[in-house]
């Protein structure tokens, strides 16, 4: 399995200073080879960018236990990934099966959690009370048959700062209208995200350190 190293270039915008660091969760069936075409937008913009495969697939490991299956348990792996690379803040970004992931890592750790994104899942909470305080960003696709934007009726209950965008394409979005992803998530990022110093995304002394 390809091992990259905590400073590895490929992980660093061009400039060489981050000013924050963006965790991709790709979905089912899918890779994190999925978000080659957004990564390259994400490093323009001066982050750094971490796409991990989930447990199972891949180059990981693969385990017949399915404790290591759990949406905590996937939380749980990011927080540690986290803090093995310094990071004690970072952004997510997820589509699919890995947008519920991340909804769950924003629940379960929202210290670590400053901000994050998600394309074609909408949001169905477990429990009848609370909001994500985090800024966030729902991206929905007219033709996703699976997953329609209609699912997404009432999700601003649970959020108290919940942006939106909808795009002309199927479940694969990210792939079919990869410059319409890239524009919401880019003024997201200008208007919610940067210049919000309550977020610390440099935090830490991995690649989120300036």
């Amino acid at each position: 399995m390809d091992v990259l190293a905590t400073l590895d270039p490929r992980l660093q915008p061009d400039s060489g200073k981050s000013t924050g660091t963006v965790f991709l969760v790709h979905g089912w069936p899918d890779l994190a080879l999925g978000w080659a075409n957004h990564i390259p937008f994400l490093l323009s913009k001066g982050l750094s960018v971490v796409a991990l495969d989930k447990i199972g697939y891949g180059g990981t490991d693969l385990s017949e236990d399915v404790k290591f299956y759990t949406w905590k348990r996937a939380a749980d792996d990011i927080a540690t990934l986290s803090s093995q690379l310094g990071l004690s803040r970072i952004i997510l970004g997820g589509h699919d099966f890995g947008g519920a992931v991340v909804y769950r890592t924003a629940i379960w750790h929202p210290d670590l959690v400053a901000a994050f994104y998600v394309l074609n899942t909408p949001f169905a909470a477990p429990t009848a009370s609370g909001k994500f305080k985090q800024p966030a960003l729902y991206i929905a696709a007219t033709q996703d048959l699976t997953l329609p934007p209609s699912l997404s009726e009432g999700m601003e209950t649970y959020f108290d700062s919940l942006g939106r965008g909808e795009i002309d394409g199927g479940h694969w979005a990210r792939w079919e209208k990869p410059l319409e992803v890239d524009k919401y998530v880019g003024n997201w990022l200008a208007t919610s995200v940067f210049g919000n110093a309550s977020l610390n995304l440099t935090a830490g002394l991995g690649l989120g350190a300036p």
